[in-house]
C-alpha cells in the first residue's frame, strides 16, 4: 500500500511541474512568432463600393505575385519575399521591406510603407498604412486596408495562411 501512495505522490509532485501549454499568445506573437512568421495570400480583393465594383486580385495577377510570402518579425520588420515563382528572374528575392507597429488597441497593423499589386502592371504604395485585423488565429490572418484607388474610395481584404 505504501508503494501505491509513493507513486501517487510522485505523480502529483511531476503534474505540478509542467508548464502550462495552452498559454494564451500575445497578437504580436500571433502575427510575428518567436523569431518571425511566414504568411501566404490565400485571396485578395479590392472593392469599390462607389463604382459597385468588386475586383479578386488573385484572378488576374500572375501566379508569380500571388505567391508571394509575408514574412512579419518581431522587431517589427515585415518583408515581403518572392514565393515559388518569380516574375524577374534576375530579381532580388526581397520585393518590399518596411517597419510595423501594432495600434494600442491591438485591433490594426500600421505599415510604413504598404505596396500592393493591383494588377501585373500597377504597384500601389501608401505610407503609414493601416490594416485592421478581422480575424487572427494561429494558422489565418485576415486583414482590410481603405485606401484610394483611381480617386476612388476602396476596400482591400486580404486573407493569409501561416506558412
Amino acid at each position: 500500500m505504501k508503494k501505491i501512495q509513493l507513486f501517487f505522490l510522485f505523480c502529483v509532485l511531476i503534474s505540478c511541474n509542467k508548464t502550462n501549454v495552452n498559454k494564451q499568445l500575445t497578437t504580436s506573437e500571433l502575427l510575428s512568432g518567436t523569431k518571425s512568421k511566414s504568411w501566404i495570400g490565400s485571396n485578395a480583393n479590392v472593392s469599390l463600393p462607389g463604382l459597385n465594383t468588386n475586383i479578386d486580385l488573385f484572378s488576374v495577377l500572375p501566379t508569380c505575385e500571388t505567391d508571394d510570402v509575408m514574412i512579419i518579425f518581431p522587431s517589427k520588420t515585415v518583408e515581403n519575399r518572392e514565393g515559388l515563382t518569380k516574375c524577374d528572374s534576375k530579381g532580388s528575392d526581397t520585393k518590399n521591406l518596411s517597419k510595423w507597429t501594432l495600434s494600442s488597441d491591438e485591433k490594426s497593423i500600421i505599415v510604413e510603407n504598404f505596396v500592393i499589386t493591383i494588377n501585373p502592371n500597377e504597384k500601389l504604395s501608401f505610407a503609414n498604412q493601416e490594416l485592421k485585423i478581422l480575424d487572427l488565429t494561429v494558422t489565418t490572418l485576415k486583414l482590410e486596408a481603405k485606401i484610394k484607388y483611381r480617386n476612388q474610395d476602396a476596400i482591400i481584404l486580404a486573407s493569409f495562411i501561416a506558412k
